[in-house]
């Protein structure tokens, strides 16, 4: 197996950012992958790849690679607006304008998102929640 991972595998980048924040931790009850649970308890966070795109380049370490960006979008559910906007602002400080690494915990492969800059933002009332919508784009 490669010691590198594809742009695939962004989302658990930003699952361990996400979920591993401290103070986030403390104003949502969980972060989910595309989907919430049913029945889930607000507020949480649902994040998900939205676009890639790619285009091939050479470097020392890989021959021939693949120059990425992925789109994510981190919705923010909450009982009140101000709550929603607070986990948002949170999400944006943890991304925005940041590099991260990522390994992976099996194969030891990892994933370097060079810059992520918060692209998008929308704000609507979903599932009977306030919901602030971030969309980032990461270069991988």
């Amino acid at each position: 197996m490669s010691n590198y991972l594809s742009v695939l595998s962004a989302g658990a980048m930003v699952y361990d950012v996400l979920s591993g924040d401290e103070l986030l931790s403390e104003m949502c009850n969980k972060v989910y992958p595309i989907v919430s649970e049913v029945g889930a308890t607000l507020p949480y966070i649902v994040y998900r790849r939205s676009n890639i795109q790619s285009r091939a380049v050479k470097s020392e370490d890989r021959p021939l690679s693949s120059a990425n960006t992925a789109y994510f979008e981190v919705a923010c559910y909450a009982d009140s607006y101000r709550e929603s906007m607070a986990m948002a602002e949170r999400v944006a400080n943890l991304l925005d304008n940041h590099s991260y690494t990522y390994t992976d915990d099996e194969s030891g492969a990892t994933l370097v998102a060079r810059n992520i800059r918060l692209i998008d933002a929308e704000e609507l009332w979903q599932y009977d929640a306030y919901s602030q919508i971030l969309t980032f784009e990461f270069k991988v």
